[in-house]
């Protein structure tokens, strides 16, 4: 049995650039995906990040793709998912209505609800709005794990 020293929190813009080759952030992203299990990560998804991610997928014409990341999240247990309870989606809105930028999206603010609410602060996340706007480390290039 593994014992997994920090969850770290999954953002849509990293499992995307994770499956999508002609991705700006594919090659960053398979270099953190490599990474981070040597340090004993437990990756966390939640419902909400997931429906982004299929979203995003099938708008780029690869809903094939969407539906196997489905199917993968859901069977074999590579990622603890969770879904956002009540608490979390009022701790969500809660940080969106915080925020002063218009780039941070309700799907972000579930990131920060779910961190919290699972005692992480990591985040894996290439959007650059993101860092530095709360509490939480947005993992964005290797080494940034401690």
């Amino acid at each position: 049995m593994i014992l997994y020293m920090e969850k770290v929190l999954i953002d849509a813009n990293f499992i995307i650039a994770l499956l999508c080759s002609e991705d700006s952030c594919h090659a960053k992203a398979v270099s953190l995906s490599e990474e981070l299990p040597q340090k004993q990560v437990q990756w966390v998804l939640n419902n909400a990040i997931l429906y982004e991610i299929l979203t995003v997928l099938s708008k780029r014409r690869v809903k094939p793709l969407a539906r196997l990341f489905y199917q993968t999240v859901k069977q074999e247990g590579v990622v603890q998912f969770v879904y956002i309870t009540h608490d979390i989606e009022e701790k969500a809105f809660i940080y969106f209505g915080r925020m002063r930028s218009n780039n941070i999206s309700f799907f972000d603010c579930t990131l920060f609800a779910t961190a919290d609410a699972y005692n992480t602060k990591y985040i894996v996340s290439f959007d650059r709005h993101l860092r530095n706007k709360t509490a939480h480390t947005i993992i964005h290039a290797p080494n940034q794990l401690s």
